[in-house]
């Protein structure tokens, strides 16, 4: 699982905006309310829509959960 997923921890706006539709990305849980609403909310007036895929899991120590890129 997450083979070819790149992992994103900071710049989630600019991360996002340069990944290709349809790819996606992972990011640690922690920044779960960061990235799932004011970064949404800023890729969103840039005409980008995001969707969490999958289950949260934990990858060594770490938890992730995965991010599509929609549009």
């Amino acid at each position: 699982m997450g083979e070819g997923i790149k992992t994103i921890t900071s710049d989630w706006v600019n991360s996002i905006s340069r990944m290709d539709i349809g790819k996606k990305a992972r990011i640690p849980d922690d920044f779960y309310d960061c990235v799932m609403s004011s970064a949404r909310y800023r890729l969103r007036r840039k005409g980008i829509e995001i969707e969490t895929d999958g289950d949260k899991y934990f990858k060594g120590k770490i938890k992730f959960f995965n991010i599509k890129r929609v549009s």
